[in-house]
Parts: structure tokens; C-alpha cells; sequence
């Protein structure tokens, strides 16, 4: 097998990105030189027996007698079969009461691996083949040559503890250095970059809906440049899941407290006024919309005494629900995933979209894959500009508590919280090392011990990419030393 690193200090590199689904799972790949910089599905994998597929079953089966040992993806498995572990790696994802009980964390338990262990296994084979199937296509000095990077997909939604124990995974399966990136991310960027000579225009923007086999994610972009390359920005924070109508009611309850502000919000949860508010939402106006954007809806607060926000419709206590929301028109609809090639769901979209274009680009079930690939070509299309998928923040102004003073925390309501409360979690834990920082330039203070202590200001710098969070501490833009994020 090649090797996963360069011999030489060639400025050629080999791109491996890993598509690791609920259900299926692919890998793709392309070299970044000089040349053309396609974009390649591996299709041959084993216990397909000739044939051609981009993907092959997520599922794994170990040895009974001997866990170092198992099959993998279309092999024949002798034994219990290891499906939907993808779905572990985040137990804090919401499952709706219309999914049938999943056998994943039984039959991992049978073998006495966690879900972590058992990722890792079954990308490290995907990894591997992908490295032989290569191989086998170029010749094999030059893969040794080529600096190797991997870019591996992940959900949207997932929390970021299930993105940090999927880059644990796959570092423990050698594959490093890698990225992570968004699942709809990466479709987008193959699917509207494989459009873009079809009659896309800047400023266009598109929805691009990943229906796979275990969620279903939803992202937008706008179109901000075609030449030279793609350059595509994120109007609104990714969203999926598998939600029914309680994130309708979930959705109201965001916009309250965004509309009200958070001290009126609070206040009104104490007493009956919201809840009045919330079960009108919840048995009327729900089911009594229809789609017609022109009808209004009248939603009271009874004895909030609210302030009015005449602008948002807001006025003595009454919020009056109509679309006045300036909003981007989209100009389609694309669909992706290993659902995305179901006709029923396209139609489903056009008869509740009527107006938009639904789009099911050639090669949608490798979409995700290769856009993972083309998402490190630079040079060919790139997302400018994304939205943070929630809020992040430290504690401020607060005594200090050493556990505590470390955290970094988050929340997922609709406006920023300004202060610590029910909304507010925690997200990670932030380890400081500044074994590297030249101590001469801080100043010292006597503490009221009679100790030497030095007085450090420093800016602690959270970098948000595709599906992953960076730190670093900086002093006057330069970064003085490393953060490392722990998550429970």
C-alpha cells in the first residue's frame, strides 16, 4: 500500500476526500498539480464482483474469536452485521418516534468497542482501498511522492463533540492531515460548480437538500462569483435533522425571543402569557396554514405587558404573523444524496415549491464526495463566507471558578444570550499552553499572597470553518500560544 506520506518535498499533493454515510459511504479523489485537477469516484471496491459503484454499504462485522479481524462495506459478513453506527457518534441528535429502533449500540456493545473505535476501523479500510485503487491508476512512485490530505464529511447539525470524535476516529485510522466539511457544503460546491456553464448567474441563490439515508440537510448559498473560480456565501445557518412539527413550535418560541428581546422572553415564560401564546401557535395557527403567504395571523399575549415593535408587527401585547420578511429569491432547488434520486420526493418538492426548479444533477449519489475533494482546489470553488451554527462565547464579569473559567460555552437560541441562563451550555473545555511565550515582555503583579504573578491580556481567537472550530491566543494580532479543545 502507499505510503500516507511524501518522501519528497514535491509541491504535488493527492486529495482523498471520505463520504462516510448512515448507509453508504465513498471516497474520491484528485491530484492538485500543474495538469487538469479532475475529480474522481473510486468504483471498485471489494465484494462487488466487477461492478461499478461510488458507493458501497456502511456496515462492518467483526471475528468473534478475534475483534482485530472483520469485513467491511459489500463484503460477505459472517455474523452480526454493524449498521448505522454513524448515528451513535452524536446521541444528542433528536430521533423522531417514526424511526424504528436502531441495533447499532447492542451489537457494538456485543464486540465491547465504542462508536469512536468502530468509525475508525471501517474509514481506515475505505482510506486504504482508496490508496490502492490509486495506486494502481498512476504510477505508484508518484502517489509516494504527492503530500497526502484528507477532507472527510460530516452532518450539518452535529453537535461539535460528534465532529471532534470523528476527527479522533479518523486520525487513529492515519489519515492526516484532514478537514472536515459540511455534507451539504460539499454538494454544493460539486453540484453548482458542475452547473455553472448551464445558465447560473451571480447573485442566484440555491437551496441544496441532502436527503440521505440517515438525515436530511439543508443549506443555501448565493452565488458571488463564477470567474475565475466559484465563490459561493451562506445566507443562513445550516439546518436538518429528522424534526417533525415540535420544530415548528421550536421555531415560534426563537422568534419570540428574538422579537421581544431576552428579558421580556424570560419573564413572559414565568408567567401564563407565553404559554397561552405558545398553545394558540401550536393548535391553530399551525394546522390553519395553508402555504398562502398573503394570510395573516393575530397571536396574543395575554397580560405580558410587552413593549410594541410596530416595524415587526408587535403591538399591545398582540404579534400579528405575516410574511413581511425581505428574503432572496431562490432560483432552484438541488437535490443531493442517496435519497436525492428518489422521484417521489422530487415531486413531493415541486408540488410544495411550485415556481422554483428542482434539480437532480448527474451523479447526485457522489456529489457529496467529490465536492469534499474540490472543496481543497482552490483555485476551482470556494464558500467565502459561512454562518456560525450557533453562538459561542466565554464567561465574562463573573467570579472566578477554575473549572468553570475554562469553558468554552454556546448556546442555540435565537439572539445572543448577554448573560449566563438556562440557554447557555457548555461546548468544550479550553486548555492554554504557553510553555512558548516569552515571559520577559509580561508584567508581574504581587498577588494578595505575597506571590509573583504575571498579568497576561491576550484575545482568544475561535476561526469557524466548514464543520470545524480553531483556537488560538493572540496579542495584537499575533498568536502566542496553542489551544487545545476537550469536549465531555
Amino acid at each position: 500500500m502507499a505510503s500516507n506520506t511524501s518522501n519528497s518535498d514535491s509541491d504535488d499533493r493527492l486529495i482523498i476526500g471520505i463520504d462516510f454515510g448512515t448507509t453508504y459511504s465513498g471516497a474520491a479523489y484528485a491530484f492538485v498539480n500543474a495538469g487538469k485537477k479532475d475529480v474522481i469516484s473510486i468504483m471498485d471496491w471489494p465484494g462487488l464482483n466487477g461492478l461499478k459503484e461510488p458507493k458501497i454499504p456502511t456496515a462492518i462485522c467483526y471475528d468473534a474469536s478475534d475483534k482485530s479481524k472483520f469485513t467491511w462495506g459489500a463484503q460477505k459478513h459472517n455474523g452480526s452485521v454493524i449498521r448505522g453506527v454513524k448515528l451513535l457518534l452524536d446521541p444528542t441528535q433528536p430521533k423522531p418516534l417514526y424511526l424504528p429502533p436502531s441495533t447499532a449500540r447492542a451489537d457494538i456493545l456485543r464486540y465491547g468497542k465504542p462508536p469512536g473505535e468502530v468509525t475508525s476501523d471501517y474509514i481506515r479500510e475505505i482510506s486504504n482501498h482508496a490508496l490502492k485503487r490509486i495506486t494502481s491508476s498512476v504510477p505508484s512512485g508518484y502517489v509516494d511522492m504527492c503530500e497526502k490530505e484528507y477532507v472527510l464529511t460530516v452532518p450539518a447539525v452535529w453537535s461539535d463533540r460528534a465532529k471532534n470524535v470523528t476527527l479522533l476516529a479518523a486520525k487513529a485510522a492515519g489519515m492526516w492531515p484532514i478537514t472536515l466539511i459540511k455534507e451539504p457544503e460539499a454538494a454544493a460546491l460539486y453540484a453548482i460548480h458542475d452547473m455553472s456553464d448551464k445558465g447560473l448567474k451571480v447573485g442566484n441563490s440555491l437551496v441544496i437538500c441532502d436527503r440521505g439515508g440517515g438525515t436530511v440537510d439543508l443549506i443555501s448559498y448565493e452565488i458571488t462569483a463564477l470567474e475565475p473560480r466559484l465563490e459561493l456565501k451562506e445566507l443562513v445557518p445550516s439546518k436538518g435533522g429528522m424534526s417533525g412539527s415540535l420544530g415548528l413550535n421550536m421555531r415560534f418560541e426563537n422568534e419570540v425571543c428574538y422579537l421581544i428581546g431576552e428579558d421580556q422572553y424570560l419573564r413572559i415564560r414565568e408567567i401564563s402569557s407565553f404559554e397561552f401564546a405558545m398553545n394558540h401557535f401550536d393548535k391553530n395557527v399551525k394546522n390553519a396554514f395553508r402555504g398562502d403567504l398573503e394570510e395573516v395571523f393575530y397571536v396574543m399575549f395575554p397580560g405580558g405587558n410587552l413593549i410594541d415593535d410596530l416595524p415587526h408587527n408587535l403591538s399591545r401585547d398582540t404579534w400579528q404573523l405575516k410574511d413581511n420578511a425581505p428574503s432572496k429569491k431562490i432560483a432552484a432547488i438541488i437535490l443531493v444524496g442517496d435519497f436525492g434520486d428518489n422521484e417521489y420526493l422530487k415531486n413531493r418538492l415541486e408540488q410544495n415549491h411550485q415556481g422554483i426548479q428542482v434539480i437532480r444533477p448527474s451523479h447526485a449519489w457522489s456529489a457529496i464526495v467529490k465536492g469534499a475533494v474540490l472543496s481543497q482546489l482552490q483555485d476551482k470553488a470556494k464558500v467565502v463566507s459561512t454562518i456560525a451554527p450557533r453562538h459561542y462565547g466565554v464567561a465574562a464579569m463573573v467570579p472566578f471558578v477554575e473549572s468553570r473559567d475554562k469553558d468554552m460555552l454556546q448556546s442555540e437560541s435565537a439572539i445572543a444570550p448577554t448573560y449566563l441562563n438556562y440557554l447557555v451550555t457548555d461546548n468544550c473545555t479550553l486548555i492554554a499552553d504557553f510553555t512558548e511565550m516569552d515571559r520577559k515582555k509580561l508584567k508581574k503583579r504581587t498577588g494578595v499572597d505575597g506571590k509573583i504573578y504575571f498579568k497576561l491580556g491576550y484575545d482568544l481567537v475561535v476561526t469557524i470553518k466548514s464543520a470545524i472550530m480553531n483556537f488560538s491566543l493572540e496579542i495584537d494580532g499575533k498568536v502566542i500560544g496553542s489551544v487545545e479543545a476537550k469536549y465531555e
